[in-house]
C-alpha cells in the first residue's frame, strides 16, 4: 500500500545506501582483480585516445564545476600518441581524480588539466587550488580505505578506495600516479604517465 512520508523517507535512505554498498563493493572487488593479476590481464587493451578520454571525463564533471563556480579547463601541450590501455578503466581514474579536486576546491576555484608526451610517456596533471595534502600524507593517500587525518574526512564523505584503485589501474598499465601538494590550505596537483603505445 501507500507509504507514510516517515516510511518513505526510510526506504529512500536504504535505497541510497545499498546503492553506496553495491559502488563500494565493485570497485574492492575491481581493486582485488587488478592487484592479484598485476601483469595487466585484467585490462581490455585496445588502442585509445587519450584527449578524448580527458575531454570526455571533464565533460562529465563540467556541469557540477559550474554549480560551485569552479572554472575546469584542459591544456594540451603536445600532440598525445596512442595508448595501448583499457579506456573504461583510464576513464574511471581521470573521473576519480577530478570529482576529487571539485570536491575539494572552493567554490570559484580553477582545476587545470594539461596533458603532453615526453620520453615515450603521456603525461597529465590535474592541478587544484583546494584543501591541500600536508607532506607525510602524500604517499599515504593511495593506500587502501586510508583517509587524511583532520577536518576534511568531516567535511567530504568517502571511502578511502578511489586513489588505491586509481594506482592499481595506473600500475597495471605499466604506468606510475602520485600528487604533489605544498601543504594544507595550498592546492594539490596529481600526476598520471603511461607508456605510449608500442614504448609499455
Amino acid at each position: 500500500g501507500d507509504l507514510s512520508p516517515r516510511q518513505a523517507e526510510a526506504v529512500a535512505i536504504m535505497r541510497r545506501q545499498g546503492e553506496r554498498l553495491h559502488y563500494m563493493v565493485n570497485r574492492l572487488l575491481m581493486l582485488q582483480r587488478l592487484t592479484t593479476r598485476p601483469d595487466g590481464e585484467a585490462l581490455q587493451r585496445q588502442p585509445v585516445d587519450l584527449e578524448e578520454i580527458l575531454r570526455n571525463s571533464i565533460h562529465a564533471w563540467q556541469q557540477q564545476a559550474t554549480e560551485r563556480k569552479i572554472r575546469l579547463e584542459m591544456e594540451i601541450h603536445s600532440p598525445l600518441p596512442p595508448l595501448d590501455a583499457d579506456p573504461e578503466l583510464l576513464g574511471q581514474v581521470f573521473s576519480n581524480l577530478l570529482d576529487n579536486a571539485i570536491k575539494f576546491s572552493p567554490e570559484g576555484g580553477h582545476i587545470r588539466v594539461q596533458a603532453w608526451h615526453e620520453a615515450g610517456q603521456v603525461c597529465v596533471a590535474i592541478a587544484d587550488e583546494g584543501v591541500g595534502i600536508p607532506k607525510g600524507e602524500l604517499e599515504r593517500i593511495f593506500e587502501r580505505f586510508y583517509q587524511v587525518e583532520g577536518g576534511t574526512t568531516r567535511h567530504f564523505s568517502g571511502m578511502g578506495i578511489g586513489l588505491s584503485l586509481c594506482r592499481a589501474i595506473v600500475e597495471a598499465h605499466g604506468g606510475r600516479i602520485w600528487a604533489e601538494s605544498p601543504g594544507r590550505g595550498q592546492g594539490s596537483t596529481f600526476y598520471v604517465t603511461l607508456p605510449a603505445q608500442g614504448e609499455g
